[in-house]
């Protein structure tokens, strides 16, 4: 008999809950089809988290954890300031580049009002500690005179992430307006130049 492995039944589950929240939202996505896309029956994945709410709950601070993880994977404190703070833009922008389905279940977690519980995650401390670096970030900035000063880590930090989320999200919409292919390689690139310069108006102190 194979020994039962939950880590790897739960990353299963979540892997095939995060696919079914990002196509079909909270309301429309059914723990049958999550149960047949991991390979676990119903009752091992209500075992596991309790209802459909709490499964999606689940995969809002998973991506967050995972989002969070990404950003801090850079010794932000030990860069220089403005650098480190536009490195941070880059990885944000990156994130949301590379996991479409993240932005998808977002949109879909403000029109429901869903909030990723802090009891079934580190997201709250991996967001805590983020501030924190960056705060530590405009500090040091400011001392050197490379950083304007009244900035707000959380305010900047918002800003960083709204100028990847917001382009990315209304991809489809812009580009129909503009009558271009907004969400082409090309085009993600010149985006990422312009959060890159954005980052640096907002952060650098004028010469």
């Amino acid at each position: 008999m194979a020994k039962r492995n939950p880590e790897k039944t739960r990353k299963n589950i979540l892997d095939a809950a995060v696919k079914e929240f990002a196509g079909a939202g909270l309301g429309g996505a059914r723990i049958d089809r999550i149960a047949e896309e991991s390979g676990c029956n119903k009752r091992m994945i209500y075992h596991y988290f309790g209802s459909k709410d709490g499964l999606y709950q689940e995969v809002l601070t998973a991506l967050y954890t995972e989002m969070r993880q990404h950003e801090l994977a850079i010794e932000l404190d030990e860069a220089n300031p403005v650098d480190a703070l536009v490195e941070l833009a880059d990885r944000t922008f990156d994130f949301f580049v590379q996991r479409p389905e993240f932005i998808r279940i977002l949109n879909d977690a403000n029109l429901t009002q869903s909030q990723p519980s802090a009891e079934t995650g580190p997201r709250g401390d991996l967001t805590a500690d983020l501030i924190r670096q960056i705060a530590q970030l405009l500090d040091k900035g400011q001392k050197a005179g490379t950083v304007r000063a009244g900035l707000d880590a959380t305010q900047l930090y918002v800003s960083i992430a709204g100028l990847g989320y917001f382009y990315l999200s209304n991809g489809y919409t812009l580009g129909a307006l503009f009558q271009r292919d907004l969400l082409a390689a090309p085009e993600i690139e010149v985006r990422r130049d312009h959060v890159r310069a954005a980052v640096q108006a907002i952060v650098r102190e004028p010469q």
